[in-house]
């Protein structure tokens, strides 16, 4: 790739192999093909943000003047979406679905919805600016698709009472015109409604340049709090299950109800923390959930300040522990294990039941895995591997088959002004280290590719998968059959050469007979000088037995 403007700064990658986007100073660039051949060239200034919509059919491209939508398969600018974007410091700014015919934003409490290849609004009913209010004066404060089909969407909505959940069905209307099927018309099917009556909905204090710095430390800590205690919801990368994190103001506890989604029907479980979750990660092909936990315990012996402080109450000691549950247990949600770990972050392998929990700042790094018993319980247990040792390293990414690790110390100017990313790591399954390698120069990007999508779509998998252990008896049943009828391909091969040559021997017999070969080669023989001799040999030997002289 001719790329004589690089830029160190890299945008986010797509989330497939199909194409390769790249960064420069006169903006981005999208290549593909077998000769990676340019495709599209986003020729604007100061691009802060590049956002990828889930089928790379889209780009939305953020510059210090305005937000654009771009076409991928078109190579084209679409339009600004200047009146589009609610919240233009939020990112991403747009919502897609899973197949990209549908983007939205939640505006002034409501959700506004477009066709995306044509950015129409789609209306609720042809008298209204918006795509669905929620009733009994709620307001709509968050709105995501399913990242798997594209006509669910869960939003969060607040109203007098409370905090609600809905996940419904889309139900789109379309007309036929010039151009095609165009979205003209939206509502909404819900298959699940729930109230969180004691949820907490912390307010976030805005800190400001007038602000002391004791006032700002003070309103920092507060919206720490408020942070931890926020409500929260996230899909499962599948789209087969549903989290939201809620803080009980009567129990005092954060608590995760946990749903799994099916086509017309939703079914909940809760799943209650002692103590302060840090970070919750979904399984990406499982069902299994990740969650780092502080826990404050009192120390023991003498754990006090020290003399002559205002402060003389017992320390806390706080810390980590990593809590892994299976949503599939017999009874509900299951504890598999709890472990110590150093790590603020998870980062589950795309495949497999490994985990990696990793603190950048400390260089910390933990690796562990998942195992199911042999035994007929099929019980889950939670192991620590080992700790990956790797100095300074800033950066940990998994490959697509969630084989290998990698850690790396990417680009940072040290306190000299030198460039101190130079090194990369890549770890095996197991926390053993493969390859450790040194750039001299410097080492600003690491990325591995991405796996293409499968050529099978999501029902076919399915099929596959529901089919797998008659497919493989069909195939092993097949191999046998094969493997049966080369052998007697084999059996009739040999039989056939045995008759090839019987038949040849007996015609050379045949001849023999014929020619009175056997009894021809009997009269030379006793004709021959050395017959005769060998007989006078023998008479005279018989004759001198019978005489007594031998």
């Amino acid at each position: 790739i001719n790329a004589e403007t690089w830029a160190w700064t890299s945008p986010p990658g797509p989330p497939s192999a199909a194409f390769l986007l790249t960064r420069h100073l006169d903006g981005i660039r999208l290549w593909a093909g077998s000769k990676m051949s340019l495709i599209l060239h986003v020729n604007e200034d100061d691009i802060t943000n590049v956002q990828i919509s889930p089928n790379e059919h889209y780009l939305v491209v953020k510059t210090a003047r305005e937000f654009s939508l771009w076409s991928v398969r078109f190579a084209k600018k679409l339009g600004s979406l200047r009146g589009i974007i609610a919240n233009e410091t939020a990112w991403p700014v747009l919502k897609f679905n899973a197949d990209d015919s549908l983007c939205a934003v939640v505006r002034d409490g409501v959700l506004v919805a477009y066709d995306t290849a044509t950015m129409r609004l789609i209306r609720a009913t042809p008298d209204v600016t918006y795509s669905y209010k929620a009733d009994s004066e709620g307001t709509i404060t968050t709105a995501e698709f399913s990242p798997r089909n594209p006509n669910q969407i869960a939003m969060t909505i607040v109203d007098s009472v409370g905090i609600r959940v809905e996940i419904d069905n889309i139900i789109v209307d379309f007309e036929e015109e010039s151009a095609g099927k165009v979205a003209v018309a939206l509502t909404i099917d819900p298959i699940l409604r729930r109230n969180f009556l004691n949820a907490d909905s912390p307010v976030f204090k805005e800190i400001t340049e007038e602000m002391t710095e004791a006032e700002k430390e003070t309103a920092k800590a507060l919206n720490d709090v408020a942070r931890e205690r926020m409500f929260q919801v996230l899909w499962h990368p599948e789209g087969t299950h549903f989290a939201a994190k809620s803080f009980n103001t009567k129990t005092k506890l954060i608590e995760y109800s946990l749903f799994r989604i099916g086509q017309s029907t939703v079914t909940a479980q809760n799943l209650v923390i002692n103590g302060t979750p840090v970070r919750f990660t979904w399984q990406p092909d499982g069902n299994l959930i990740a969650i780092i936990v502080e826990v404050v315990q009192a120390a023991k012996g003498n754990t006090v300040a020290a003399a002559g402080s205002a402060d003389n109450k017992p320390k806390s000691i706080k810390t980590l522990n990593l809590n892994v549950y299976d949503l599939a247990g017999k009874h509900g949600v299951t504890l598999v294990g709890s472990l110590p770990t150093n790590g603020v972050r998870i980062a589950w392998a795309p495949k497999g039941a490994r985990l990696v929990s990793t603190k950048i700042e400390q260089s910390m790094a933990d690796m562990y895995s998942i195992t199911t018993a042999t035994t007929s319980d099929k019980k889950l247990t939670l192991n620590h591997l080992g700790n990956l040792t790797h100095q300074n390293f800033n950066h940990a990414c998994w490959d697509p088959t969630g084989r290998f690790l990698a850690t790396c110390t990417l680009f940072r100017q040290g306190s000299d002004g030198r460039n101190e990313g130079n090194r990369y790591v890549i770890w095996d399954i197991n926390a053993r280290e493969l390859v450790n390698e040194r750039f001299p120069d410097g080492l600003s990007l690491f990325a591995w590719r991405p796996m293409d999508r499968p050529i099978l779509n999501d029902k076919e998998i399915a099929h596959l998968k529901n089919t797998l252990k008659d497919f493989i008896q069909k195939n092993v049943d097949q191999e046998a059959r094969d493997k049966a009828k080369k052998l007697d391909e084999e059996i009739e091969k040999r039989k056939k050469k045995e008759g090839v040559y019987i038949t040849k021997m007996e015609a050379i017999a045949r001849n023999d007979d014929a020619q009175q070969w056997t009894e021809r080669r009997e009269a030379l023989r006793r004709s021959s000088a050395s017959y005769q001799r060998n007989q006078k040999a023998i008479a005279g030997i018989l004759a001198q037995m019978e005489a007594g002289e031998l």
